[in-house]
This record gives structure tokens, C-alpha cells and sequence, in this order.
């Protein structure tokens, strides 16, 4: 059986070409599992075969998360990690697809806990950050900046 695990740090329907790529992926693969931040209500009738995994119960606007103090959004990513990390360990996944940098930190951590060795892919569809210009003090600045050096040293294994 073939399965793909997604990851995204976001609510997939904000994005119409994830929505597209979730739905094509779905033709290929026998289960797409979908881990997401639950930043609206789900609107979008999926095929059969894409399950649907919320980061939480109620959604979490994001104007309102915005606003959190660095521990409660340090909470809430920890969460995401927990919910990819309980699928890792339960499912064998062929590919791993993750959507943004948060994500990638997130595949980061559980990356050794998975099944066999599944196929790594990251997609970035936010341009133009100036990563020079977060502060330290903010998660943004930490994922970013494990992330680039994550993406770094895979393309030193590459050469």
C-alpha cells in the first residue's frame, strides 16, 4: 500500500494549487494523510482516500495567533510535531511532503521515527522572506534559519 503524508503548518484550502496537489496526489497514492493548522473551518470535500489530521479541536484564527506569546506558539508546534510524530510511527509512508518551513523543522525532528526510509520532499510556497531581518527571539527566526541549514547540508550530501 502506498501512502503520502503531508505536512503543513497552515490550512491546505488557503492554497488552491495544495488543494490541486492533494487531490492529484490522491490518484497515485492509496491514503494522503494531511496534517494542518486548523486556521479556518473545512470546506473542502476530499476523496475517499485523504484523511484529514487537525492540529486541534477549535480553529486558531490567524490574526489571533499572531498575537500569542512565544510559548504558547512554542506549545502549539510541539503539538504539530506530536500529531506527525504518531503517524510516523503507526504508518509507512512512501513520500513525505513538507509545505513550509515550519513543517520542515517539524519532519526535522521526527525524521528518524519513521518506517523505512520514506522519499523527502519540501515546498516552500512563501517567497521573498528576509531572513536577515527576523529577530532571535522569535520562532519564525529558529525555523528559518533550521530549515535553510536542514535544505544546506542535504544539497552537501547531494554534491
Amino acid at each position: 500500500m502506498k501512502k503520502c503524508l503531508i505536512l503543513i503548518y497552515a490550512h491546505p484550502e488557503h492554497f488552491p494549487p495544495t488543494v490541486n496537489a492533494i487531490i492529484n496526489l490522491s490518484e497515485i497514492f492509496d491514503t494522503v494523510d494531511v496534517v494542518y493548522f486548523p486556521a479556518k473551518s473545512d470546506e473542502w470535500k476530499w476523496p475517499a482516500n485523504v484523511h484529514l489530521f487537525r492540529l486541534n479541536r477549535r480553529l486558531i484564527d490567524n490574526r489571533a495567533y499572531l498575537k500569542f506569546n512565544a510559548l504558547k506558539k512554542l506549545s502549539i508546534f510541539s503539538q504539530f510535531c506530536f500529531l506527525s510524530l504518531k503517524l510516523a510511527l503507526t504508518n509507512k509512508y512512501s513520500i513525505v511532503l513538507a509545505y513550509d518551513s515550519y513543517a520542515l523543522l517539524a519532519l526535522r525532528i521526527i525524521k528518524g521515527f519513521f518506517k523505512g526510509k520514506p522519499l523527502i520532499w519540501y515546498h516552500n510556497h512563501d517567497v521573498g522572506i528576509e531572513y536577515s531581518k527576523l529577530s532571535p527571539s522569535t520562532l519564525q527566526y529558529w525555523v528559518a534559519t533550521v530549515s535553510y541549514t536542514h535544505l544546506r547540508a542535504h544539497e552537501t550530501e547531494a554534491d
